[in-house]
């Protein structure tokens, strides 16, 4: 097992070697490809045929009556809906103040041998 795996990493520092090599003796002699001068569309179609893209999706349309149109509908965009007031409890009476330290619907953090962690030993949960 470990002879096989020491045969593989040989080979493949060889075959790095010799594409070093070769790269190594293009550049000296010269026989690089040139660089291409290619259009902005060219490029852009070049790069699809690369990754293997055939078409792009299209946009958000500007027309109101297309599938696809833009959606500058606040209503529609919102996609959390309504959230709750963060300040009512469950029972549905909202908090005295907004640092209350806690009420009947929220457990209370206390003093015991098992909250030992920085945030729980914190004199702010400690009341």
């Amino acid at each position: 097992m470990i002879l096989a795996t020491r045969l593989q990493q040989a080979l493949s520092m060889v075959a790095a070697f010799a594409a070093l090599v070769v790269l190594v003796c293009q550049m000296a002699t010269g026989q690089q490809s040139p660089p291409t001068n290619w259009t902005a569309e060219q490029d852009h179609q070049n790069m699809m045929d690369q990754l293997g893209i055939k078409a792009l999706r299209a946009g958000p349309s500007g027309n109101e009556r297309d599938p696809n149109h833009a959606n500058y509908d606040e209503e529609k965009a919102n996609p959390y809906g309504d959230l709750p007031d963060a300040l009512t409890l469950k029972s549905g009476k909202k908090s005295p103040r907004r640092n209350s330290g806690g009420s009947s619907d929220a457990p209370r953090l206390s003093k015991s041998s098992s909250a030992r962690s920085s945030a729980a030993s914190h004199p702010m949960y400690l009341k």
